[in-house]
């Protein structure tokens, strides 16, 4: 690497590096040493850091990680201008104490960086994302090490900063979930090997050198070739090798992820030794069969929902029916008794008596009906309904036959635990529109029901020490059961593996689904007003998700969310709900089925629970599921036997959804080539503004010269000159002085003459001479300069060449 001198060097040294490295002072070739290597720490902290985020990603909030990003490094960033102000103290005549002053900011504003993703992430915990305390560790880690290596002063706290870095990058590479992540693990390693070589020779030059002929390409060139080598050899024989197969097997786990990746695991759940029966910390299976359970009184599903809907009104009147055959009816003996069935077991009314609401407990946990592990805002399916008649939801009767095939849930072993899937493992077809692996799990503990909670998408599931297949029923309509029981056994905890609805999948899907068959009946009244906000929500949308999506958000944008039930007394509550444009849940996803049924579209409703942020228990870092969050929302056929949830109800966040880059880039072709466009215009614009903005910028920055070392006044005021003379057209050939080069292109008045001078003559005193600082008349000429010879002033001063 070549260097070259910001001012004219004596004529007598023979080359400027000799000079550089023969007179220069052994302190100031070790400070140089020191900032290369601070530079190096520098981007390996940045690199563990964009690794930890990546990791991050799948769990935290975009918004709250971006916040944290912006604190942390603000903080930082100005803690190193605290500590470079301080370091000029014995430059500058400043008063007694500021130093110490200095001191206790710079420390105080470290601390401030250390503690802000701690309080960043209670904050996202109480919106209903964050992540774990390891997490958080890992992140305070990082930060650490990057403050460490920007403020470092000596050589060993840059070793440590790397340290910590190193530690954090591989740590999240390990703990991450998706395969590219070992990219990052590869770039640091790139970095620290640059690093530890570049320390050898910096170490070298700084002790015996005399003259060093370097160059940058050969270095590149080397380290390019250990890279292909590098690379080759890990795809040749990587997957040979133990170390890289367990190493793959961390970061794709088939089964949901390791007990060291489980977020439920953090609680103690996962590991499979012992049964505990405690309600806040359950690990495993517990069929507690003992007197002292079995008298505790339970709410069944139907109190739940009766609590919050109110109980369904009686029929006035029996519509003509006729009785199914013998054989093809499924028999419900030894499912679950009478009394714990869900709001009628069968059907779901929207015609309902009104109930009084009830104040939130103030003891989550201990009127919790189950507690999730997992994202907040989940939809967790209980039942689901097929047909309507106007007045209720009711299930399509299942014959033997489909009951048989859809009863038996397929089982997998992975490291010694039983996984068990739907019939068919129909989500691990190239088909379906769920993808990806989030690890969750449920705790139960008052839940009074034998159907098990569960996502739409459910992959695999597990209990621990469980391995039969038949203590599971999963049926045609995908909800998941323990057939035999009353309900699911006291602190039994259920493992999921859920998958998240592939935008690009589900298009393609609802674009060639056929239509639905006809389940929806009655209603007479209300199907001509359906049928035209229907047809003004999707206006001249194709068919398709874009069409669904357009149903869906014009609900949720006109009509408002009501708890309680709508006054039936002269209208039934569909014609209520769409004269007033308000009501609960179940009406919101009524009225949506309706409307999707009249353009084509198969639906189901779906009730369960709505996973409420607000109920968020920090000590188990688990939300508790009250009987007010029970919920109601619908799902529509994709086509071969997959179903979409949909969120139609306003103030409830919809399912989450992931997309590859490519297919969000092509939704929003039009913004990015808007923005692109209004980019363009600015760049030419900052282009043809150029010189003033730069101008603008050195007269801002030019108070900030008090914070800057000597040395760097001098560099940073030669690349200043440079550049407004490259923007005047008169960029300096290489090699050349920048004593000459100015003489030969402007014609400076003799005041600014002696002002330019004095400014080079001290740059080689200082950087070539036995000088360590400069004088008060020099800094205040090098400010000058930066204010007064602005681009516009050196165009009226520079020398015309004329034509020859």
């Amino acid at each position: 690497m070549q260097i070259s001198p910001l001012s004219a060097a004596p004529r007598s040294s023979p080359s400027t590096t000799e000079n550089f490295l023969r007179r220069q002072p052994l302190v100031q070739r070790v400070e140089h040493s020191l900032t290369r290597r601070r530079s190096g720490a520098i981007a390996m902290a940045c690199v563990a850091l964009v690794t930890l985020v990546q990791r991050r990603a799948n769990y935290d909030s975009v918004l709250f990680m971006a916040w944290e990003a912006i604190l942390c490094a603000g903080v930082i960033l100005a803690a190193g201008c605290c500590h470079r102000l301080r370091t000029s103290l014995g430059q500058l005549p400043l008063r007694q104490g500021l130093e110490q002053r200095l001191n206790v900011a710079t420390v105080i504003l470290l601390l401030v960086a250390f503690a802000s993703p701690w309080a960043i992430n209670f904050l996202a915990k109480r919106c209903g994302v964050g992540n774990g305390s390891e997490i958080v560790m890992l992140g305070t880690l990082g930060w650490a090490g990057l403050s460490s290596a920007l403020l470092g002063t000596r050589s060993r706290t840059v070793s440590l900063s790397v340290v910590c870095s190193g530690f954090v990058a591989l740590f999240a590479t390990l703990i991450s979930d998706v395969a590219s992540a070992t990219w990052f693990a590869y770039a640091w390693v790139a970095l620290c090997m640059w690093w530890l070589v570049g320390n050898h020779w910096e170490g070298l030059e700084s002790r015996s050198a005399e003259h060093i002929d370097r160059s940058v390409g050969l270095r590149w060139t080397y380290l390019a070739l250990v890279l292909v080598v590098f690379v080759g050899s890990t795809l040749a024989i990587g997957h040979r090798v133990p170390v890289w197969q367990r190493l793959r097997a961390e970061l794709m786990p088939t089964s949901g992820g390791t007990t060291g990746k489980d977020s439920a695991a953090r609680s103690g759940v996962g590991n499979g030794d012992a049964l505990i029966a405690a309600k806040n910390h359950a690990t495993s299976f517990g069929a507690v069969e003992t007197d002292m359970f079995l008298d505790s009184e339970k709410p069944s599903l139907f109190d739940v929902f009766s609590d919050e809907f109110g109980e369904p009104k009686p029929k006035e009147s029996v519509e003509q029916a006729q009785a199914l055959s013998p054989q093809d009816v499924q028999s419900d003996e030894g499912k679950f008794s009478e009394a714990n069935r869900s709001s009628s077991a069968s059907e779901f009314g929207i015609e309902r008596k009104p109930t009084e609401r009830k104040a939130l407990p103030e003891d989550l946990v201990s009127n919790a009906l189950f507690f999730w592990q997992g994202g907040a805002h989940a939809h967790l399916a209980v039942e689901r309904f097929h047909h309507f008649d106007g007045v209720t939801w009711t299930g399509a009767p299942i014959t033997r036959a489909e009951a048989s095939r859809a009863a038996k849930p397929g089982a997998i072993e992975v490291e010694q635990q039983s996984w068990f899937f739907a019939p068919g493992n129909k989500f691990a077809s190239s088909l379906s529109p769920f993808r990806g692996a989030v690890a969750e799990a449920a705790k139960f503990t008052r839940y009074g029901s034998p159907i098990i909670p569960s996502r739409c998408g459910t992959k695999l599931w597990s209990i621990d020490q469980i391995s039969r297949a038949d203590f599971f029923h999963y049926d045609a309509s995908d909800c998941l059961s323990m057939p035999g029981r009353e309900r699911v056994p006291d602190y039994t905890m259920v493992r999921f593996v859920n998958g998240e609805i592939d935008l690009e999948k589900m298009e393609q899907l609802l674009q060639h689904c056929s239509p639905g068959k006809e389940h929806v009946g009655g209603a007479k009244t209300c199907q001509e007003e359906l049928a035209e906000l229907a047809h003004s929500y999707a206006d001249e949308t194709s068919r398709g998700w874009e069409q669904v999506r357009s149903v869906v958000e014009g609900l949720r944008r006109e009509f408002r969310h009501r708890q309680g039930n709508v006054d039936t007394k002269h209208q039934t509550a569909l014609e209520q709900f769409l004269q007033v444009r308000s009501g609960p849940s179940y009406l919101f996803a009524t009225v949506a089925a309706l409307m999707l049924e009249h353009l084509g579209y198969e639906t189901r409703l779906v009730t369960g629970f709505y996973i409420n942020p607000k109920h968020y228990v920090k000590a188990d870092n688990e939300y508790a599921v009250q009987g007010s969050d029970v919920h109601v929302w619908l799902e529509i056929n994709a086509g071969h036997g997959y179903w979409i949830p949909l969120e139609p109800t306003p103030g409830y966040r919809a399912p989450r959804t992931t997309a590859s880059i490519w297919y969000q880039a092509m939704q929003a072709r039009w913004e990015i080539a808007g923005c692109c466009l209004v980019a363009s215009i600015s760049l030419s614009i900052l282009y043809l503004l150029r010189a003033w903005i730069f101008d603008l910028l050195c007269w801002c920055c030019a108070p900030a010269l008090v914070v800057l070392s000597d040395r760097r006044r001098v560099r940073w005021t030669a690349w200043i000159l440079d550049v407004r003379l490259s923007l005047l057209g008169r960029k300096r050939p290489r090699g050349a002085v920048l004593r000459k080069h100015l003489s030969a292109s402007l014609n400076l008045p003799e005041c600014q003459s002696n002002k330019v001078r004095t400014v080079l003559e001290a740059s080689d005193c200082l950087l070539f001479g036995n000088r360590s600082s400069l004088s008060a008349e020099q800094r205040t000429s090098i400010l000058e300069l930066w204010r007064e010879l602005t681009v516009a002033k050196l165009r009226k001063l520079r020398i015309v060449e004329s034509p020859s």
